[in-house]
C-alpha cells in the first residue's frame, strides 16, 4: 500500500529545493490516521506519543512497520500482541 506524503508531511519548495516538515508534532502524527482506542491506551509507548521510536513509516518492510525484527528495547507486559509475536 502506498501512501502520499503529504498525508503526513507538508511540502514546500523555494527554488530548485523541496523541504518536507510534519504537519504536526511527531507525537501526534500517528493519530491523524489511527484511532487512538483503549487497547492502544495500554500500550506504554503509543500512550506517550512515542510511535516513531518502535515504527517506521518511511521504510520498514516488516511486520507493523516495526524498525528491528524482534523489538526488546520497549517490550512491556502493555505490548500490544502484534508486536509479541513471532515472524
Amino acid at each position: 500500500m502506498t501512501i502520499s506524503c503529504t498525508i503526513c508531511h507538508l511540502a514546500q519548495t523555494q527554488g530548485d529545493m523541496t523541504t518536507l516538515n510534519l504537519v504536526m508534532p511527531k507525537e501526534q502524527i500517528c493519530f491523524a490516521c489511527h484511532e487512538k482506542g483503549a487497547e492502544l491506551q495500554q500500550h506504554p509507548a503509543a500512550a506517550k506519543g512515542l510511535c516513531v521510536d518502535c515504527h517506521d513509516a518511511h521504510s520498514s518492510d516488516r511486520r507493523m512497520l516495526l524498525r528491528e525484527q524482534n523489538e526488546t528495547r520497549h517490550r512491556s507486559p502493555g505490548m500490544l500482541p502484534a508486536h509479541t509475536e513471532n515472524e
